[in-house]
């Protein structure tokens, strides 16, 4: 299952139509009408991405799960999870700790390419474990596999670096 997970994240990451682009349209001056759409498709991205991670600090299974593909896989400390296990990890996760939040999101890289994207993210988490109130946050890496479903960006498949 593993193997298979690694396979699929290397097929939608090496995808030979994706092209390499800033996130933020400010961050370069786009002439062609790809590049305009391509932008527009960035910002969808983003907001995407920001509210998936909103819905984890507050703790809100539905709507965390409302932002991933049913074909979901996700590889974190050496494990693989599907949709169910990730939706599983993070229900345990929302009860065993609290004042969750993120800041400093950077979009580090964005390969995106007809309904697919990949993009590498790092963001600064902060939440305290229960019950003696530890801190479990720090800065984070993962790249994120989206696909477009029903006119929505849905994630699937999360690759944590860290």
């Amino acid at each position: 299952m593993k193997k298979l997970a690694l396979i699929i994240a290397g097929i939608l990451i090496t995808h030979p139509g994706y092209k390499i682009m800033p996130v933020l349209a400010e961050e370069t001056a786009l002439t062609s009408t790809s590049a305009v759409a391509q932008s527009g498709e960035s910002a969808e991205i983003r907001q995407m991405i920001e509210a998936f991670l909103q819905c984890s600090v507050q703790g809100n299974i539905e709507c965390l799960m409302s932002h991933v593909s049913d074909d979901l896989l996700a590889m974190s400390g050496g494990n693989t999870l599907d949709y169910n296990g990730f939706k599983l990890k993070f229900e345990n996760l929302f009860q065993s700790t609290t004042a969750r939040s993120f800041d400093s999101l950077k979009i580090v890289e964005s390969n995106i390419s007809d309904n697919k994207a990949t993009i590498l993210l790092e963001y600064n988490l902060r939440a305290l474990t229960l019950p003696d109130l530890k801190d479990a946050g720090g800065v984070r890496k993962a790249q994120y596999s989206l696909i477009k479903e029903g006119g929505s960006w849905k994630i699937v498949a999360i690759l944590t670096m860290n």
